[in-house]
């Protein structure tokens, strides 16, 4: 896994407003699925990730692609194992009606608590969160800060980042995908169809569309 400085510089290139020593910048974007998935597994030790990863899931979860998110969970339990707070998330965007993540709200086999710290005496005065509670995991209503104000706004992160700016353009799905990453420099659809992990076929459709239409946009 990255460091944390790491990880909230790649946080705030996704559209997280928050602070951390300097690093240096990676030469492209970094990837919003990917970026999601590593944060996941860094909340039991920084608290407030939970709260800022929600809130960016409040202001911009339509436009996550899920088939992406769950191949990159996937990819990440082979060498990282698996994090309850995946199900957390998916939790979250089923109760936000974003059906596309219902196959990811699965009870845990054993209750975790946030910070693996047992917070039954702070849920019995300020409650439990309901959507969390819901898979498993026990987490007080008074330790989630969900503030719309803390990633950046639509409006700031089309402009700021491409690969969201794509899926404005294109949808939320592998299109989108594809075209950043002929946008990035990728020169064949073997190059994408290995950087991506999908079929060639379905890459070189959209790499000879997107010739034919990239002086227009």
């Amino acid at each position: 896994m990255y460091n944390i400085d790491e990880l909230f510089r790649d946080l705030e290139a996704i559209g997280l407003r928050v602070t951390y020593s300097k690093v240096p910048k990676l030469s492209g974007e970094p990837d919003i699925e990917k970026t999601i998935v590593r944060a996941l597994y860094h909340i039991d030790d920084e608290g407030r990730l939970l709260g800022l990863i929600i809130s960016w899931l409040k202001v911009h979860g339509t436009h996550l692609i899920a088939d992406k998110l769950f191949k990159e969970y996937d990819s990440a339990k082979r060498y990282l194992g698996e994090t309850p707070w995946f199900n957390g998330i998916c939790s979250y965007l089923l109760l936000q009606k974003d059906h596309r993540f219902k196959k990811g709200v699965l009870k845990l086999k054993k209750t975790h608590h946030l910070g693996n710290r047992d917070q039954s005496s702070l849920i019995k005065l300020k409650g439990a969160i309901d959507f969390l509670e819901e898979v498993g995991i026990l987490a007080a209503e008074s330790s989630l800060r969900i503030r719309e104000s803390d990633v950046f706004s639509v409006d700031e992160l089309v402009k700021s980042n491409r690969q969201y700016r794509n899926r404005y353009i294109f949808g939320a799905n592998w299109r989108a995908e594809i075209i950043t990453s002929i946008q990035n420099g990728a020169q064949n659809p073997n190059q994408v169809s290995k950087l991506l992990g999908i079929a060639r076929s379905r890459v070189g459709i959209v790499f000879k569309e997107y010739s034919l239409i990239k002086k227009y946009i």
